[in-house]
């Protein structure tokens, strides 16, 4: 089952930014007890839920400033589609990056390169 992570919340903000296999899901239990029109406004799928919550908590850390209660953010919508697309996209690439450094590094210790 895919893991995606989302930002759920009004255009014009705020916006939760969480993770889940099923964000349509998700907009439901919201909508219910939210006072204003909420939607999906951007769900990335993610390479596995380990990763999806490593990328959630990034998100959480870097939007801090702008926290306001639990998940929700003081950010307008299309402000988290791009910190979630870009979290995922780049995460992905730091992670792929670093594991071939790693590769490199081990073969040039067993190379008995410096």
């Amino acid at each position: 089952m895919t893991t995606y992570l989302y930002a759920i919340g009004n255009p014009s903000g705020p916006v939760k930014i969480g993770i889940s296999d099923n964000p349509q899901g998700r907009l439901a239990q919201f909508q219910t007890s939210c006072p204003f029109p909420i939607r999906v406004l951007h769900a990335e799928p993610c390479e596995s839920r380990e990763i999806a919550y490593s990328d959630e908590s990034f998100l959480h850390r870097h939007l801090k400033e702008r926290h306001l209660y639990g998940e929700w953010f003081d950010i307008p919508g299309h402000h988290a589609r791009e910190h979630v697309e870009c979290t995922v996209h780049f995460g992905a690439h730091f992670r792929e990056r670093a594991e071939h450094e790693a590769i490199v590094e081990n073969y040039m210790k067993a190379l008995g390169v410096k």
